[in-house]
């Protein structure tokens, strides 16, 4: 073999040689990059998975400057506190690794600008800058410096140094501390959000309490609400809200039934009551921001409304006194003359008269006497609801039967034609003479709107727990401008002298106060049709 072949032979070798140790550091570089971007990503990770239940911002400072001095291995870090204003609002505390430990520190020399602080509202980067910048020793190094927003409000500034080894202090390593200051922003954000929602409670002179949707623990309560119940913070937290409410069983699945309407339609609820006792609480229920667990929240607003409610019973027997006057007014004539009709003469025109038209108008003049006998005896008996009715099962059906047969003896009722579709229906927990009140107040209104001719349509049906009611007319309807407003107190369309304008408004309110629902369908020359929900006993 030449020379030359062999020279060409050496050549070749060395360069696949070469070629083989160039790819080999390809291969290790990959891995090297595959391992730091796992490494970084599981650092992030457990930032996360340990941020995720710290509902303090300083306490969640803390613990990333922690981790990041655990896992980056950087010598102390620090955070400054600024206020709108970009001021420093507090000087800082650092934390420095001594040996496997960290410890919080004092900062002895650290002086930074103002001027200064605003190249990281500008930057709104993490960003590597010399120690000269805020700190008074001579010596010079370098330093991370994080910024971190709240809502565009530049709110704090992590830092961080390492004497040791200037590879995690590079511009290489940038994104991936950006990525970390993202992460801290979300959870300072949540943090903020909630304490704001907090504050504004603590401010409201009502009962406020928060509890779990999924357990009913209690989470907060206000300041209002431990003054008023003389309890302390600490026998309220975690307590189910049923047990610190004391809500009697009675009341607790239409309170549990509430707050699944709230979770599932995501709409407060409002103007709602509950008996505990002998207080008469008045309540809204509301879906509180999400939280820093992520878990569902529920508020509750409590007032003690006993004293409104005994001052609302009052009007409403005033408002049954001033119907029982109407009613009263309009067959005074058919009361009157059948009150001398003395039963006791007309039976001896009947036992003595010769004729058969004559026995005819001695039986007429008895059968009028009853009737004015069955009309007083109505009316008294509705009074007698008015001064000392108690609770009771009863019976809606029967209610609007008795309704009917009452507003029956008006002058207005006479051309107006009856259907009734009722199913069995069972009972309901109420005063029946409040429950038939609701029923007059919204019948009267629809024999006046039809002025006395028309059709009126009662159904009542069984379902879902609840007793349905709906009660249609076909007179001239309510106009769309104003339907909204005819629970309103005070409000009325009718002459002046001729309606108070708080019929309808106590039908809301003891609808209200049965835990039932009311709402009004209506078209202008179509007529109108209300909607009532009572809640059945023990379903």
């Amino acid at each position: 073999m030449d020379i030359i072949n062999i020279s060409n032979m050496e050549k070749s070798s060395e360069k696949l040689h070469n070629d083989d140790k160039s790819e080999y550091n390809i291969i290790v570089a990959a891995n090297l990059q595959i391992t730091d971007k796992a490494s970084k990503l599981s650092i992030i990770n457990y930032l996360i998975e340990e941020l995720s239940t710290i509902i303090d911002e300083d306490e969640l400072l803390i613990k990333i400057i922690n981790v990041l001095i655990d896992s980056i291995r950087f010598d102390r870090g620090f955070y400054i506190h600024l206020d709108n204003e970009l001021n420093l609002i507090q000087r800082p505390f650092c934390f420095k690794r001594i040996k496997s430990k960290i410890i919080k520190d004092k900062i002895s020399d650290f002086n930074i600008s103002k001027n200064f602080i605003n190249t990281f509202y500008e930057n709104k980067k993490p960003q590597i800058i010399g120690s000269k910048s805020i700190f008074t020793e001579s010596s010079t190094f370098q330093l991370l410096a994080i910024p971190l927003f709240v809502q565009n409000s530049l709110l704090y500034v992590l830092f961080f140094d390492n004497s040791n080894s200037s590879n995690t202090i590079n511009e290489n390593n940038i994104e991936f501390y950006f990525n970390i200051s993202r992460q801290a922003e979300i959870f300072l954000t949540n943090i903020y959000s909630s304490k704001s929602a907090l504050n504004i409670l603590a401010n409201i002179p009502s009962n406020i309490v928060i509890f779990d949707e999924e357990t009913l623990s209690i989470t907060y309560v206000n300041p209002s609400y431990l003054k008023d119940n003389k309890t302390k913070i600490n026998n309220t937290l975690g307590v189910n809200i049923i047990k610190l409410l004391g809500i009697p069983k009675h009341s607790r699945k239409i309170f549990l039934s509430q707050i699944k309407d709230l979770s599932t339609y995501k709409k407060s609820m409002h103007d709602l009551e509950l008996q505990i006792g002998s207080k008469i609480i008045g309540y809204t229920l509301f879906l509180m921001p999400p939280g820093i667990s992520g878990k569902e929240e529920i508020g509750m607003i409590m007032k003690d409304i006993t004293k409104q409610k005994s001052f609302q019973e009052q009007i409403i027997r005033d408002e049954k006194l001033t119907a029982l006057g109407t009613l009263a007014s309009g067959i005074a004539h058919e009361i009157n003359n059948p009150l001398y009709g003395i039963v006791g003469i007309a039976e001896v025109i009947v036992d003595d008269a010769q004729s058969d038209e004559i026995k005819d108008f001695g039986k007429e003049i008895i059968e009028l006497t009853m009737q004015c006998s069955d009309i007083v005896k109505d009316l008294s008996s509705y009074s007698r609801s008015i001064r000392d009715e108690k609770s009771k099962e009863i019976n809606i059906n029967e209610i609007i039967e008795e309704t009917l047969r009452i507003i029956s003896y008006s002058p207005n009722y006479i051309d107006i034609e009856i259907e009734k579709v009722f199913d069995e229906v069972p009972n309901i927990h109420a005063m029946g003479g409040e429950i038939r009140q609701i029923f007059m107040n919204i019948i009267n209104n629809a024999v006046q709107a039809m002025e006395g001719k028309g059709k009126l349509k009662i159904t009542s049906k069984h379902s879902d727990g609840y007793i349905a009611n709906t009660i249609e007319d076909d007179g001239p309807g309510i106009p769309e401008g104003i339907i909204s407003k005819i629970f309103d107190p005070f409000f009325t369309t009718k002459a002046t002298g001729s309606g108070t304008g708080i019929g309808l408004n106590i039908v809301y309110r003891l609808v209200q106060k049965y835990n039932g629902f009311i709402f009004v369908k209506s078209k202008e020359g179509k007529g109108t049709k209300f909607f009532l929900k009572f809640p059945v006993i023990n379903e």
